[in-house]
């Protein structure tokens, strides 16, 4: 129901983007086209989610510390806000893309809301586990099984920024299609610790 109701927003919002393009420009039409360009992205991100990329693609092996580091690079070029601490190498045998949809999806809720994000990859006797701390100001212990449902979003700080609520709700469905699964606690950085733990 979510993808056919999501597909079907798209056509009047296709034509609503092209009478936007036509009409003369001012501060009203600018503020239109910033809701519109909103309302596509939360499309966009709902069929994402219908989608259930999670169980997408065939298991392979690869270096789990080599797709932190690909996430830390494309989410912080500049390394100024992201500091990356990972074992040289961490074998793993999963659906890599879901993998990586999940830890980036992690990095970039930390980005949304903290200054600095700390990520790593290490194995932990039969488990492998992405650690992603921030700064920020964290989730109440009370709310953090909350945030796992989809598109529930917390009122405090961590609800300031833009979003739809699917990043965290997405980041456990791959990690238990994986057979394993995520937990939030509060980081050492003084904000949010997300670690997804795998059986590796």
């Amino acid at each position: 129901m979510l993808a056919g109701v999501s597909h079907d927003l798209r056509t009047p919002l296709t034509r609503m983007k092209l009478a936007l393009a036509m009409a003369p420009q001012s501060a009203e039409t600018h503020e239109v086209k910033r809701d519109v360009a909103e309302m596509e992205r939360m499309i966009n991100s709902y069929l994402e989610f219908a989608s259930d990329n999670s169980t997408a693609g065939e298991p392979e092996a690869f270096d789990l510390a080599e797709i932190v580091r690909e996430v830390a690079e494309d989410a912080d070029p500049s390394g100024a806000r992201v500091a990356l601490s990972s074992e040289a190498e961490v074998k793993f045998e999963g659906r890599r893309d879901a993998i990586k949809r999940a830890i980036a999806n992690l990095v970039g809720n930390g980005l949304k809301y903290a200054g600095k994000v700390r990520i790593s990859a290490e194995r932990a006797g039969p488990f492998v586990a992405v650690i992603v701390d921030d700064d920020g100001p964290g989730i109440p212990e009370d709310k953090r099984s909350d945030v796992f449902k989809p598109f529930y979003r917390l009122d405090e700080a961590r609800s300031a920024s833009e979003g739809v609520g699917l990043g965290l709700s997405v980041v456990r469905d791959v990690a238990r299609s994986h057979g394993g699964d995520v937990a939030l606690s509060t980081s050492p950085l003084g904000g949010l610790r997300a670690v997804m733990k795998l059986p590796g």
